[in-house]
């Protein structure tokens, strides 16, 4: 947590300064400055002084870092549902719908016993739970418990896919960005190493991969939504298969339909979508078939966690099909045959299963 008292008390430095020129603004608009007693909180305090800089600086992104930085001299590590970690934002998902789980957990014995499918289930832990070390406050939902509760509803009717102890033992290395929710390249290859492994395959080592850098000036989703901007940027790298060589067919359903000819269309980045780069992004049903010379294939119900873990998959599944039911509508849905596939999986992040009634449209297949 250095760097961060750093930054806390270069911003009581400034303070002497920044509070001349705010009174100086307070007198010329007539709003009175807050006066700091012994009623006040340290939040509440400060949630004035954010009311009266927006008055009197309106638009000021300096001001706004400033009184972020002094609630973190006052030790409050957590801003606006973000944990200021040492150089990282960690995202505070906050607590379990109980009515939501239930449900989801339903929706998806329901489907078992329709298909008559092998299945398997994969929630993959956020980065509040595996970098919580990085965490100064206490983070009381306990997601390796949940996962554990969770599957155990499920014995005996889908076949569990834990990646949270890996990921957890690989907590000090790159495997969430600093400035994003989502898993970085190298933290997929260890959630798909374990899947592999449930799947029936034989998971590829990382030498069988070629690590392409595609920028290291990476900003995420939680930094650009957050008035803390310590932090350094994120790199971004694809794992390209490289011990075989293979044509890829990457195509989009939706208003219309569109196709890559590869697993990564890079120039996605140079359009400011930095993600669109995996697969394409999500459109909410994309198939991946591949040259491989086997007949295996997948059918995949997920989140946007699943985007990085799938370029993995295709070295041993010639068939990928992916759907994000929330971007599907139920008609769209009845058009899909599930009986054409010989596995399915769901695959998704704890935030979204705890969250979001996201698997009822599954009854659109029966």
């Amino acid at each position: 947590m250095f760097s961060r008292r750093i930054s806390a008390l270069s911003a009581l430095i400034v303070i002497g300064i920044t509070t001349a020129l705010i009174f100086y603004n307070s007198i010329v608009k007539q709003v009175d400055f807050p006066i700091y007693n012994r009623y006040y909180t340290v939040n509440e305090y400060m949630e004035d002084v954010e009311s009266f800089i927006k008055k009197t600086f309106p638009g000021s992104q300096f001001l706004k870092s400033l009184s972020v930085n002094i609630k973190l001299a006052f030790s409050d590590s957590k801003i606006d549902d973000v944990y200021i970690g040492d150089d990282i934002l960690i995202e505070d998902i906050g607590k379990p719908n109980e009515q939501v789980i239930n449900k989801n957990n339903r929706y998806i014995k329901d489907f078992v016993q329709k298909a008559n499918i092998p299945t398997y289930f994969m929630l993959m832990p956020t980065k509040s739970a595996i970098k919580q070390k990085d965490i100064s406050d206490p983070y009381n939902f306990n997601q390796k418990r949940f996962i554990e509760d969770t599957y155990n509803n499920f014995i005996g009717q889908v076949t569990t896919v834990d990646v949270y102890p890996i990921l957890f033992s690989n907590y000090d290395e790159y495997i969430y960005y600093k400035t994003d929710s989502a898993l970085t390249s190298l933290g997929s290859y260890y959630v798909y190493s374990v899947l592999a492994k449930k799947l029936g395959n034989q998971p590829r080592n990382q030498e069988d991969f070629t690590i392409q850098h595609i920028t290291r000036n990476f900003y995420g989703e939680t930094y650009k939504n957050s008035n803390y901007k310590n932090i350094t940027p994120d790199i971004i790298t694809l794992y390209r298969y490289n011990r075989v060589n293979r044509n890829y067919m990457v195509t989009h359903k939706g208003d219309f339909e569109y196709t890559y000819n590869t697993l990564y269309p890079t120039h996605l980045y140079d359009l400011g979508k930095e993600f669109d780069i995996i697969l394409g992004g999500n459109s909410g049903d994309i198939t991946i078939k591949t040259s491989a010379q086997n007949s295996d294939d997948i059918l995949i119900f997920g989140d946007d966690s699943m985007l990085s873990v799938i370029p993995f998959l295709t070295v041993h599944y010639s068939n990928i099909r992916f759907i994000d039911l929330e971007k599907r509508t139920q008609d769209e849905l009845k058009q899909i045959d599930v009986s054409e596939y010989t596995r399915v999986l769901f695959g998704y992040s704890v935030d979204s299963y705890i969250h979001k009634d996201i698997l009822s449209k599954v009854e659109a297949f029966f």
